[in-house]
């Protein structure tokens, strides 16, 4: 595990050898490796044996890592908290051997076949977010994820050859390699790609080249004049940019890209341009990438509007997973062919009236930037029968689409006209005026430049807010989201695993609850297994033009009818009812994933941790007055290295030439076979120390660790008594039954106690973390001097530190030991010349 790390980044092979941390971290696996073989004789540690060696050296010691708690009282505590969730673990097992069968012993051509199919999906569906390639390592995991699921169980050399085949016929028949012209390419540089994805870029590429046909934009005062109008363009009009882009939509040219960072008043601009475009008879599509997205573009434009996939639809497109890998499967009917989702054999006659497109139409793809490549070259090729204009409006730098990226990149690259927007409107003080300051923050955090600064700015401007643990985190979530849902625009919780949506919607509802904001009887059971009462915010989960519903519509559940069929009220539509049957097509909707609050503008927003870049964006630019980060943090500094981490932005690589372009980027700065070795000993921190064992005893960390102990003792007991305290708090509310429990002034007393036991464990730890340091540095380099360099290079370079120190005994005669403690502990700018300090 440790070696494939180095393989993966030119730095590891650095670290592994010069890294403090990391040698420390070696010599403790080699310390726990030695005692597992004592403890099993004759045995060979398994993977999962390894994996948990790795895992305990890469803890034990860690600054911040619970390394004060022996690991006896560690591993009892675990036990403990194990068994008193099944007793049944401490009753001994015998262990199981699974059978060994004849499939298991003999794969056939077809179940290699299968494996390849299998680890050529499992690789690209993890690279839709990295434009398409994989490395060697992530096919090969695939593959053996697919022996898994393939081969029942067999002999390791069996499982192994039929692993190195499989990869064998998806290198020969799947994939293409962007690194032919390229030998000893590291194993986790991304060089493959599969072939239909290499395809469908070309495709799409070749596809937006020749749907680029440049027209004429609309004057400029036809587009003003139509904007003056408080009915067409607001109440603020269109600034200089938007009227750029209106002028391009509403023009002759076949393609337009419009980009614009979230609140630069995008649909304003298309409703001029749908304004204009009507006044030269001409029609307005509007698509986009979701149901809900679209109606809401046709609300707010007047203009026709539907889902992207169901105008493909009309033209005869189909697609499906398929049913063993999973990767979609597109497929376009003719007219008269028989129609495989239709449930009465109905044949495909062609695409309605109203759905028909021609050269008289401006196709508009609002949110283009959530469009993947298949979607995408659908669009491309109703486009190149039809004569339709596109015009692609959204920004990348938000969520990507769930497929593979780059659509949008590449109908920018070549757009007969292309516009930014720059300006954006969307903030809003506490006075009501626009807040200039907070948009142009939210442009640098859009470009990914200057996290620092940005991060230090979310921080000190009050947009970030911070909790010990996820628990507490969850429980902030929660009240916050529930202080801003009280305005007449609702507010917005966003998160980056569905997972966490499940926590937080539980929390909010059963809340919610305390408050009496949901009452009566639970009326439905959701997919998920939560349940609704009336008075919930609910959404539904898929399309369904019977019932009038949308995927993502959020709703309020007003009652259950007498025939069993659930009330809804919709929350941005004042007035809009409907009745569903099914309740486990709903879902709580208090919180919910990026992709679920994407192109949504409410009152406030918050944002949980875990989210990449984009998703940190997309949070804080959904609410008008309120955007907050919530974050996992002991501190502000340790917040702003979070943010700083999320920010961070990749290179987007759309075509296969910047596919090809990147990878070889990758490779320059990768490691290589051969090019690293452990370094000179005047490099490494503790190199130039002659007696390692006296350096050592000459170090006395303060506090200590019984100190240490101490401290943390009391910070974890006052930790658990504020624990018992909220949960008695939290029963008395939930049930009026019992007694008052906890009061609110003992816990708020409680909690400044343990607040102040935290800063002061902190602060003991950063006193000692100096000697600690020291400590590892020369365990390290112990290490690298008995098990990592050859016999000869250790004796050469014990000859070479010797004369050396003979050398500097001579220009200033000092003990060698107290030199060598001192050197140990001079600042940085204090080093001599026998090296780095520790």
């Amino acid at each position: 595990m440790l070696r494939f790390q180095t393989l993966v980044n030119a730095e590891g092979q650095l670290a592994a050898v010069t890294d403090t941390e990391w040698v420390a971290t070696l010599a403790a696996k080699a310390r726990f490796l030695s005692e597992w073989q004592a403890d099993h004789p004759g045995q060979e540690p398994t993977v999962n044996d390894q994996m948990a060696i790795d895992r305990r050296a890469w803890a034990v010691g860690r600054p911040e890592k619970p390394d004060m708690l022996s690991e006896e009282d560690w591993a009892e505590s675990v036990r403990r908290e194990l068994t008193d969730l099944d007793p049944a673990l401490l009753k001994l097992r015998k262990p199981v051997t699974p059978p060994v069968t004849d499939r298991a012993v003999r794969v056939s051509a077809s179940d290699i076949d299968r494996v390849a199919r299998l680890a050529i999906a499992d690789a690209d569906s993890r690279s839709t977010s990295s434009s398409g390639r994989f490395s060697d390592f992530t096919l090969r995991a695939g593959a053996v994820r697919a022996v898994a699921r393939v081969v029942a169980t067999g002999d390791r050399d069996v499982l192994a050859s039929t692993v190195d085949a499989a990869l064998d016929r998806a290198r020969g028949r799947h994939l293409i390699d962007l690194a032919t012209d390229t030998i000893d390419v590291p194993g986790g540089v991304g060089r493959y790609m599969l072939s239909e994805t290499a395809t469908l870029k070309r495709d799409v590429d070749e596809g937006m080249k020749a749907q680029a046909k440049r027209g004429k934009n609309v004057a400029t005062d036809v587009i003003e004049k139509l904007a003056s109008n408080p009915k067409v363009g607001g109440e603020y009009g269109l600034d200089e940019q938007q009227t750029k882009a209106a002028c391009a939509i509403a023009g002759s040219s076949r393609q337009v890209t419009v980009i614009g960072p979230a609140g630069a008043g995008k649909t304003t601009m298309l409703k001029v341009a749908r304004a204009s475009l009507s006044g030269q008879g001409r029609k307005v599509l509007i698509v986009a990438p979701t149901k809900k997205a679209s109606s809401v573009a046709a609300r707010e434009t007047g203009a026709d509007a539907t889902s992207l996939h169901a105008l493909l639809f009309q033209y005869g497109f189909r697609w499906s997973p398929d049913k063993d890998t999973g990767r979609p499967v597109w497929q376009r009917l003719a007219i008269g062919q028989k129609d495989p989702v239709s449930k009465d054999g109905h044949v495909y006659r062609g695409p309605k009236d109203k759905a028909v497109v021609d050269r008289k139409t401006r196709i508009v793809v609002d949110e283009a930037g959530m469009v993947d490549l298949h979607t995408m070259h659908a669009l491309l090729l109703v486009t190149a029968e039809t004569g339709a204009g596109i015009a692609l409006t959204g920004d990348p730098a938000q969520v990507n689409p769930v497929g593979h990226t780059g659509a949008m990149a590449l109908g920018q690259r070549y757009a007969d006209t292309h516009v930014d927007l720059e300006s954006v409107h969307r903030f809003r003080t506490e006075e009501g005026e626009t807040d200039t300051a907070y948009a142009n923050l939210t442009l640098r955090m859009r470009s990914g430049e200057d996290p620092d600064t940005v991060a230090h700015e979310l921080v000190t401007g009050g947009h970030v807010r911070t909790a010990a643990t996820m628990t507490e985190l969850h429980a902030a979530m929660r009240d916050r989201y529930l202080e801003l849902a009280g305005h007449k625009d609702r507010a917005a919780l966003c998160v980056a695993t569905n997972e966490e949506t499940v926590t937080l919607n539980d929390l909010i509802q059963e809340q919610r609850i305390v408050r009496g904001q949901v009452t009566g009887k639970v009326l439905a059971s959701t997919r998920d297994g939560s349940v609704i009462y009336a008075g919930d915010v609910v959404q539904t989960r898929q399309n369904d033009s019977e019932q009038n519903v949308e995927n993502r519509q959020v709703w309020t559940v007003r009652k259950k009818t007498p025939t069993g069929k659930l009330l809804l009220e919709s929350v941005d539509q004042k007035g809009l009812t409907t009745m569903v049957n099914a309740a486990d097509k709903l879902a709580l909707a208090y919180a919910s994933t990026i992709h679920g609050i994407q192109g949504e503008t409410v009152h406030g927003a918050i944002v949980g941790p875990g989210v990449d870049a984009a998703g940190l964006y997309v949070g804080l630019t959904r609410g008008k007055h309120v955007n907050e980060a919530f974050l996992v943090a002991s501190d502000d500094a340790a917040a702003e290295r979070q943010l700083v981490e999320s920010l961070r932005r990749g290179d987007l690589e759309a075509s296969l030439h910047d596919n090809y372009r990147a990878l070889h980027r990758e490779l320059r700065i990768s490691a290589r076979e051969g090019v690293f070795a452990p370094t000179h000993w005047q490099q490494r921190p503790a190199g130039h120390v002659l007696d390692l064992d006296a350096a050592e005893a000459q170090i006395l960390p303060a506090p200590t660790h019984a100190e240490l102990q101490a401290i943390k003792d009391t910070s974890d007991r006052l930790e658990g008594e504020l624990r018992q305290l909220r949960q008695a708090r939290n029963d008395a509310n939930s049930d009026p039954r019992r007694d008052g429990g906890a009061q609110v002034a003992d816990i708020e007393a409680l909690q400044v106690q343990m607040n102040e036991a935290r800063g002061l464990e902190r602060e003991a730890f950063k006193v000692s973390v100096p000697d600690l340091r020291r400590l590892d540095a020369i365990q390290a380099e112990r290490v690298t001097r008995t098990q990592l360099l050859a016999p000869d290079v250790a004796g050469r370079e014990h000859e070479e530190r010797v004369s050396h120190a003979r050398r500097d005994r001579k220009r200033r005669p000092v003990d060698v030991h107290a030199h060598q403690l001192g050197s140990a502990t001079r600042e940085p700018h204090e080093r001599s010349a026998v090296g780095p300090s520790l």
